[in-house]
């Protein structure tokens, strides 16, 4: 699961985002590891108030959660997200994502990744992701979870 440095790099890679309805900031250190193995999402302007945010842990390497930044967000907006059915289109997401990692133009760009990275090993992931639906002054929060593929509705507002 990757090497470990006698003590932690704390030096942080923070940004602020912000749009009409929400303002925000992010952060990631990399801590313990040889190498960051983490990546995040952050789009605030996701979809028409929607923001998606997503925190996606590689376990063993960074490659598969650098993939998941790049593909996810796109997964997402599936037939069931434009059907306003946003549970179901994150499980969707997560099961296309899932069935893409034996895909090999997907494989091939998962060893690019790897290679930058200074890695030989493959690795595997979990993910977090929130998606934050933004109606008039109420909302839901759909937060979902990977490789589980639990989703929760959690209202607010």
């Amino acid at each position: 699961m990757g090497s470990y440095l006698n003590k932690p790099k704390t030096d942080k890679e923070s940004e602020d985002v912000e749009n009409d309805l929400l303002m925000c900031g992010v952060s990631s250190m990399q801590g313990w590891r040889e190498k960051q193995e983490d990546a995040h999402v952050c789009l605030v302007d996701f979809d028409d108030d929607m923001s998606l945010f997503g925190v996606f842990d590689g376990h063993g390497g960074a490659e598969v959660a650098q993939y998941a930044v790049e593909m996810l967000p796109s997964l997402i907006k599936n037939e069931l997200f434009e059907k306003g059915d946003y549970e179901k289109a994150l499980v969707k997401a997560y099961m296309d994502f899932d069935d893409s990692l034996i895909d090999p133009p997907v494989l091939k760009r998962l060893r690019a990744l790897r290679l930058k990275n200074g890695k030989t090993e493959e690795s595997g992931e979990k993910m977090v992701t929130w998606i934050l639906n933004f109606f008039e002054k109420k909302g839901t929060i759909f937060c979902s979870i990977y490789p589980a593929n639990e989703v929760y509705a959690c209202p607010y507002g």
